[in-house]
């Protein structure tokens, strides 16, 4: 009688011990259930507020061909967000063949400069006086709003490659930057339009008529 007490006593044990550990696998499962649940509910809640905000402000999806030649070219992207207080983020994008010139010019907002690739010489105007740099890759500089400039890939047989900032916090209109040439305006006919008249009949050994010519179309025409 006493062994099969113990022996009913044991089986009890073994059963309630599979209770609970099935009812603690059904408690496991509701937890992970749960936890997915949660999860799965906060990557919705990201979702709305990501589409709710717009698209993300460091994705530069506008992109804008301001310059393109056979010497080089200049891109600039900006961002599709305007929530900046400066407004919209706006990177450029400079590639020069050798032994070309970027024309002299200023902007109304301030430019940092990046050299990616290649050697180029910087000239601008410092203090009523001609300054130039000489910078190579990896070298960063920055040109202040409203100082005249102009570049000149110096390297032998490379192709310069510059990526820059605009920072239009000082520009004429906040979030936009607009350039301005030595002819004057932001579309000049060309360059030579800054020359003297005299200059440039002694330099290129022409008469008046065709020095007048050229200072109006330049020698594309």
């Amino acid at each position: 009688m006493g062994r099969i007490k113990l022996t009913l006593l044991v089986l009890m044990l073994v059963l309630s011990y599979g209770v609970l550990g099935i009812m603690g696998f059904d408690e496991d499962e509701d937890w992970t259930r749960e936890k997915e649940r949660k999860k799965e509910e906060e990557r919705e809640k990201e979702k709305e507020r990501e589409d709710e905000r717009g698209e993300l402000p460091f994705i530069l999806r506008d992109s804008k061909h301001v310059m393109k030649t056979d010497a080089g070219e200049m891109r600039v992207m900006r961002s599709s967000d305007s929530k900046f207080a400066q407004g919209p983020l706006r990177i450029g994008f400079i590639t020069m063949e050798p032994k070309t010139l970027f024309l002299p010019q200023y902007l109304d907002s301030e430019l940092t400069i990046f050299i990616r690739r290649g050697e180029v010489k910087l000239g601008f105007i410092y203090k009523d006086q001609l300054a130039e740099r000489k910078l190579k890759t990896g070298d960063v500089y920055r040109i202040s709003a409203g100082s005249a400039f102009y570049l000149v890939n110096t390297g032998e047989g490379q192709r310069l490659h510059i990526i820059c900032s605009f920072d239009t916090s000082e520009s004429l209109r906040i979030g936009t930057f607009q350039s301005f040439f030595l002819g004057g305006g932001t579309n000049p006919a060309s360059i030579l339009s800054g020359f003297d008249s005299e200059i440039l009949e002694n330099a290129f050994n022409v008469s008046n008529q065709t020095k007048s010519h050229y200072k109006e179309h330049g020698f594309d025409t």
